[in-house]
């Protein structure tokens, strides 16, 4: 498998997806018409933007929340169903009013657990309580402060929220150890 990120449509861009391909996939081969390559290939002029959706409409905790229709579920009621999931985060929910409540709230009711964090410039640790300290739960934690990592494409230290890197320590000690979805709890 080959993985690549941030390529780019624009020809004088390091990132030029011709260009990168080229250079660094073995599974990969771009021809241009002048090469030989396809009359119907996809190039710079023949992209259309998705155009008659939603753009740059707020996005809320009703969004997350979602309806349980029976046709097509949507947010975290979508994933009421999903037996399989045993750990929920949102690593922008410090940006949504009243999304860490709902986290919180959709784990108690499907025996979940929910990854909360800190905003990045949080303050004080000591004044720090999710959802502003109203509410306590024993199917969430709450983690501070930003985890520090080595940005490759950058080539310089950045900070990232802590959830993703918590939620791999979760799924790995689930699997090697039976979490609660392993061991019946």
């Amino acid at each position: 498998m080959e993985v690549f990120d941030n390529l780019s449509w624009d020809p004088n861009s390091d990132d030029y997806f011709r260009q990168r391909l080229h250079e660094t996939s073995s599974l990969i081969t771009i021809k241009s018409k002048e090469d030989g390559g396809s009359e119907g290939g996809v190039d710079a002029t023949t992209i259309q933007p998705l155009a008659g959706g939603a753009d740059s409409a707020t996005v809320t905790v009703d969004d997350y929340k979602g309806v349980a229709t029976a046709d097509e579920p949507t947010g975290l009621a979508g994933l009421g169903e999903v037996e399989e999931i045993s750990i929920i985060c949102a690593p922008n929910e410090n940006s949504i009013e009243g999304l860490s409540s709902s986290l919180i709230e959709h784990c108690e009711n499907h025996n979940r657990f929910a990854i909360l964090q800190a905003s990045k410039n949080a303050g004080d640790i000591a004044g720090l309580y999710p959802c502003g300290g109203k509410q306590s739960s024993a199917y969430a934690a709450f983690y501070y402060p930003w985890v520090v990592v080595n940005d490759p494409a950058l080539g310089f230290p950045k900070e990232i929220p802590p959830g993703g890197h918590i939620a791999g320590i979760y799924a790995r000690s689930d699997i090697t150890r039976g979490g609660a979805q392993g061991s019946g709890q």
